[in-house]
Parts: C-alpha cells; sequence; structure tokens
C-alpha cells in the first residue's frame, strides 16, 4: 500500500517511510530484502520478490543515501516481452488500487507532489537508446 498523504509505504511487510534509514531494512535483511551498501552512507535496498498488483509483477527498489539525506524508492514494472514500449500503462495499471490519495495520470506520465515528496512516471525519448522510463518513481523530500 502506498499512502500518498503520508509518504508511508508497505509491502510484504516491509515499511518504508520519508525518514527512513539503512537500519530500518536490516531486520529484513536475506529473508525480505537484499541490501547493497555502496558506501557508509548509501545502500541501495532491493525486494528479493516481486510484488504483484491487478496482474502485473513489479520489482521495488530503495536508493537511501543518509549523508545527503536523499531517498528514492523505484518500482518497475517486469514487462515479459522486455522493452519500455508499454511500461508507463503498466505502472498506471500496477498503481489503481494501491494508492490511498490522490495523483494525476495522463496519456504521457503520471505525477504527484506532496508534503513529503513526488511521485511520478514518464517515458521519454532518449537520443542513443530511444524509448526509455515508465517505471514509478517516489522521491521522499530531504
Amino acid at each position: 500500500m502506498i499512502n500518498l498523504e503520508t509518504g508511508e509505504i508497505e509491502f510484504n511487510g516491509v515499511v518504508i517511510t520519508p525518514h527512513c534509514t539503512l537500519a530500518d531494512f536490516e531486520q529484513y535483511e536475506g529473508d525480505k530484502v537484499e541490501i547493497f551498501r555502496l558506501d557508509e552512507s548509501s545502500c541501495s535496498i532491493r525486494f528479493l520478490e516481486l510484488v504483484e498488483n491487478n496482474g502485473v509483477n513489479a520489482q521495488i527498489e530503495i536508493d537511501i543515501d543518509e549523508e545527503d539525506g536523499s531517498r528514492v524508492v523505484e518500482i518497475s514494472p517486469i514487462r515479459p516481452q522486455g522493452g519500455y514500449e508499454g511500461m508507463l500503462e503498466d505502472s498506471k495499471k500496477w498503481l489503481e488500487g494501491v494508492t490511498i490519495g490522490e495523483y494525476t495520470s495522463t496519456d504521457e506520465k503520471i505525477s504527484g507532489t506532496y508534503e513529503w515528496g513526488t511521485i511520478y512516471a514518464r517515458h521519454y525519448m532518449s537520443r542513443d537508446y530511444g524509448l526509455m522510463g515508465g517505471t514509478i518513481n517516489i522521491e521522499y523530500k530531504n
């Protein structure tokens, strides 16, 4: 569940908050998450199991940098056929029914700005790689 009013997220018993730290996830390491320590103050935390909603599976990853205070949650739909074509539509479908609160959904993007941070997803054209993006990013304010 993603509570857009408070910024709190809970998947498979793991709680993510606007002020979460690496220590908050160490209790789940090996059982529910895998922690990649990049240095003393930053890490990437990946859920071991995909999180399914509305028939769409998604990989959940949290990047935390305790030194600069940044926290980003990335929700990436897993596309059986691969590629980015349709990823934004999968992101929209995945979000349906798993959120509390309002966000904007158009043909081009998903977006919302809150007291605690933002949620967004969009496709974009890369000069070198073509169509990219479509994943859901939740960024907490520092």
